[in-house]
């Protein structure tokens, strides 16, 4: 398990005119908001969330360039109310903001309109729910199943035969 639950990325490269690059577009200064707001809301610390600098991530042409790790979860952000708006909905809520990500800066060039999603797990957090709902779904039912088939065992066999089917099937419990 990570020491954090989420890393967040600013990109602070910095390259010579006329190059664009994230410290062009005060990446820094986005960064130090950003570490203050984390400490104001109490999210930092161990197990929480750590902003950190990176190098270049090569979308400096886009403006400053956030990743959100563990989800791996790319942002371009403009201004504070964005960054404002990432760490409370993705953050702290477990959320997406679609606008600011970056697919979505994309379609807004071509006029595609991206609403923000306030809601835990938003709309790409829909499929990562499903996919934990199936596992879990998947090793209830093997508990059951394995249940049922060890009724009736005695003791000595049914260690070994446990000890057999979960080196074939982990399930956490």
């Amino acid at each position: 398990m990570s020491y954090y639950k989420h890393h967040v990325f600013f990109c602070l490269n910095k390259r010579d005119a006329p190059e664009a690059c994230c410290a062009c577009h005060d990446s820094e200064g986005m960064r130090e908001y950003a570490k203050k707001r984390v400490k104001e809301l109490k999210l930092n610390g161990p197990g929480q969330v750590r902003i950190n600098a990176s190098g270049c991530l090569d979308r400096c042409e886009l403006g400053t360039t956030v990743v959100i790790y563990p989800e791996g979860v790319w942002y371009s952000v403009a201004n504070k109310e964005d960054i404002e708006e990432i760490l409370q909905t993705h953050v702290r809520d477990g959320g997406r903001v679609p606008r600011d990500m970056l697919g979505a800066l994309r379609a807004r060039k071509n006029g595609i309109k991206i609403p923000s999603v306030r809601q835990p797990g938003g709309i790409l957090g829909e499929r990562r729910e499903r996919r934990v709902r199936r596992r879990r779904q998947s090793c209830q039912e093997h508990r059951r199943r394995s249940r049922r088939r060890l009724k009736g065992l005695p003791t000595i066999v049914l260690v070994i035969y446990v000890a057999e089917t979960s080196r074939n099937f982990s399930c956490a419990a």
